[in-house]
Formats: structure tokens, sequence, C-alpha cells
């Protein structure tokens, strides 16, 4: 991931993520292209992350999902 991406990210807040990618909207092939985008840039933070922090998201209640 390069230096660009790391500062627009770096510098979002939560007002950035209210829904305003109409993603309701988009045709399945554009919601498919935005999670495996979506999933890609996980991947990439998750490798950035410290393994400390890795074992706390793994291993706190809050963090897991319905589904583990």
């Amino acid at each position: 991931m390069d230096d660009a991406i790391r500062k627009i990210i770096n510098t979002t807040t939560s007002a950035d993520f209210d829904g305003h990618s109409e993603f309701a909207k988009m045709t399945p092939d554009q919601r498919l292209s935005w999670l495996d985008a979506a999933n890609a840039a996980y991947l990439d933070f998750y490798a950035l992350a410290k393994p400390e922090l890795r074992a706390v998201a793994e291993e706190s209640p809050e963090y897991k999902t319905s589904g583990e």
C-alpha cells in the first residue's frame, strides 16, 4: 500500500463512512468489486498490525462475529 493511500486512511473520520457510497444502489458485480477491495484493504492493514494488537482483536469477545 502506498503512502498516499495510508495518508488518506489516517485522515478519515466516522463521517466519511456515513453510507454515501450508495452500496444499496450498486449492481451485484459492483458490490462484489467493492467488497473485494474492502477485504484487500483489511488484509493489508491486518498484516501491518503489531502481533500483540492482533492477539487482542482475535481474543476479545467484543471483536468476535456471530459466526465464530
